[in-house]
């Protein structure tokens, strides 16, 4: 029987949350960072890397400190 060999990706997501301040908008984003992590004992680690505040209907965005 043949060893089948698993090849390790990194994926980058990219999702809106809607809050109604940046220190909400940081716990929702760990918050689900977690809910990933923890979905099996396999080596899914997720973290959240990065938040800028995007406003609705424009294209600058402000970097949020996390």
């Amino acid at each position: 029987m043949a060893i089948q060999t698993l090849k390790r990706y990194v994926v980058t997501f990219d999702m809106y949350i809607w809050a109604d301040t940046d220190a909400d908008a940081i716990k929702q984003g760990k918050k689900f960072a977690k809910e990933i992590s923890e979905k099996d004992d396999s080596d899914n680690g997720c973290s959240m890397l990065e938040l800028v505040e995007q406003p609705f209907g424009t294209l600058t965005n402000r970097k949020i400190k996390i």
